[in-house]
């Protein structure tokens, strides 16, 4: 559970930086993080394993 958790987290991080545009001369740098949050989305997605019982499927409903 502890890497959806951190996908959250992730998530949210990235959608809260791309949700105001970079200024000109900081485009650069904006990208590069923007590849760093996706590379981090990838490899916890990568991780994610449907659920194993009955409590864990409970809990992904909350």
């Amino acid at each position: 559970m502890a890497v959806l958790k951190d996908l959250f987290v992730v998530t949210k991080h990235l959608y809260d930086y791309t949700d105001v545009p970079p200024k000109d001369d900081e485009r650069e740098s904006f990208l590069e993080k923007v590849e760093e949050l996706l590379e981090q989305r990838k490899d916890l997605i990568e991780q994610i394993t449907p659920p194993r019982n009955e409590a864990e499927k409970n809990y992904l409903k909350k």
